[in-house]
């Protein structure tokens, strides 16, 4: 993991998580639309997918961590 989130206290990780997913639910930043075969495509804007990056970090780190709290 990051040293970044390695170095956040459980608290620090769940309000940034809240924050992130805030964000993610703000967010508005993809199109879905058809294209001239019929199918559907659609476009993800790299704002939206750092956010979903970022929130995957921190949802690994808080898994890692209740890991070694049950070993």
């Amino acid at each position: 993991m990051d040293n970044v989130w390695e170095s956040m206290s459980q608290h620090e990780l769940l309000a940034e998580l809240d924050i992130v997913e805030r964000a993610i639910g703000r967010t508005a930043a993809f199109d879905r639309r058809t294209d001239e075969v019929g199918r559907t495509r659609v476009r993800v804007s790299r704002e939206l997918l750092a956010l979903a990056e970022r929130e995957y970090l921190i949802v690994a780190e808080l898994r890692h961590r209740q890991v070694q709290l049950a070993a």
